[in-house]
């Protein structure tokens, strides 16, 4: 009796697999195996030829077709009428439900596949999305500071003009001042020149009147 029993748990021991295609996206397939899963495995996925499916979980337990039947039972509402073994559910919650049936036990010890392939993954993308972000943040550095020498030179530049600007305005007052001062001597000049022209009519009419001679 134990020796049936042995043999009874050796044939039923197996894996119970959930199925995802690409060709039927937001549906699984369901499915059980007394071998190991792989990544892929051809089944007829709403087709009459088997095509590649990804194995999104699969758990090795003692009694597979009973955990398969109980998972089934589970999904019946969902399931297609013209494929037994597929549901119109997503891998997610086909996998939950599966879990939840096993147990922790083999969650704990046995259970390979989507869980740590779908934390791989995340960690994966988060870290691809902090390097695209630490990239995204390296070519704006890069851009500012190249804004940035664009920036000096141009203060640079406008420093540079505006000393040019305050030189020809120094210059351009020292001019006006000469300019000034060559109007001031000029307007003397002019003066002592009228000046010295009256002294001389005056002079040169004195002369004439000192020498009896009519004007």
């Amino acid at each position: 009796m134990a020796a049936d029993s042995g043999r009874r748990i050796e044939l039923t021991a197996g894996y119970v697999f959930i199925l995802s295609c690409a060709e039927a996206p937001g549906s699984v397939k369901i499915g059980t195996t007394g071998r190991e899963v792989g990544r892929y495995r051809y089944e007829p996925f709403g087709t009459t030829e088997p095509i590649p499916c990804r194995v999104e979980f699969s758990v090795h337990v003692p009694d597979r077709h009973e955990v398969e039947k109980n998972l089934v039972m589970k999904l019946a509402g969902s399931r297609f009428a013209q494929d037994k073994s597929r549901f119109a559910v997503n891998a997610d919650d086909a996998i939950s439900l599966l879990i939840q049936l096993v147990g922790y036990d083999y969650t704990n010890a046995q259970i390979t596949g989507v869980i740590f392939r779908k934390q791989v993954e995340m960690l994966k993308k988060m870290e691809s999305d902090f390097r695209n972000r630490h990239k995204s943040f390296t070519i704006m550095n890069g851009e500012l500071g190249d804004l940035q020498k664009q920036v000096r030179g141009y203060q640079r530049e406008i420093g540079d003009k505006n000393a040019a600007m305050e030189r020809q305005d120094s210059q351009l007052h020292g001019l006006n001042r000469q300019i000034d001062e060559l109007e001031r001597k000029a307007r003397l000049t002019r003066l002592f020149a009228f000046v010295a022209l009256g002294a001389a009519i005056v002079a040169g009419g004195y002369a004439l009147v000192t020498a009896g001679l009519p004007f």
